[in-house]
């Protein structure tokens, strides 16, 4: 599913290991900043970075031991082709108690043609794994399009939607069958 970065990251520039009789990197420069600014800026300050030196954005976001590992810098775009099948009950994050986040030991994937809806924006649909873990699949749209793997009705899989798809503020919802992911028909 599309993940959005947290809206505050640092901009770090830094010097490589070796450059200065460093044996680690060498910051120079630290910054919070909004994650899009901070992503403009890695990119201009590359272009033209003297020799030995770089920009990066860090997630300073943490709350439980290890999670910033779910929180991205830069939008993650979803996988249109792959569907969420099965996941293990064991959660890696089981040491910081029940409020901490939910990021399970083993997920596996299916590749899917999947099926196609017209339309701009994100769209969205509730999925229920075969653990009970509830999540939305989000999606931005492509080139006036979505191509969605999880299907609606007629699917017998462990991992199930359970409502329809609807694209975010325009009232418009599709439901999309099994056949449809498996042939990668257009639904509207």
């Amino acid at each position: 599913s599309m993940t959005d970065p947290r809206s505050e990251v640092f901009y770090v520039e830094y010097r490589k290991p070796g450059t200065v009789n460093n044996s680690l990197p060498l910051v120079t420069r630290l910054e919070q900043m909004d994650a899009i600014a901070a992503a403009a800026a890695v990119e201009e300050y590359n272009r033209g970075a003297p020799a030995g030196s770089a920009a990066t954005l860090l997630n300073f976001y943490y709350e439980h031991r290890g999670d910033s590992i779910l929180n991205p810098v830069e939008r993650v775009p979803a996988l249109q082709h792959y569907r969420l099948v099965h996941e293990t009950p064991m959660n890696l994050f089981t040491n910081v108690g029940a409020d901490g986040p939910d990021l399970r030991a083993v997920k596996i994937f299916e590749y899917v043609p999947g099926a196609r809806i017209r339309g701009e924006g994100i769209i969205e649909v509730p999925v229920i794994t075969n653990t009970g873990r509830a999540f939305t699949y989000r999606q931005e749209s492509a080139g006036g399009e979505f191509i969605v793997p999880y299907a609606t009705s007629g699917w017998s899989g462990e991992v199930r939607t359970t409502g329809p798809y609807r694209i975010a503020g325009t009232g418009q919802t599709f439901d999309v069958t099994e056949k449809d992911i498996q042939q990668g028909r257009t639904i509207n």
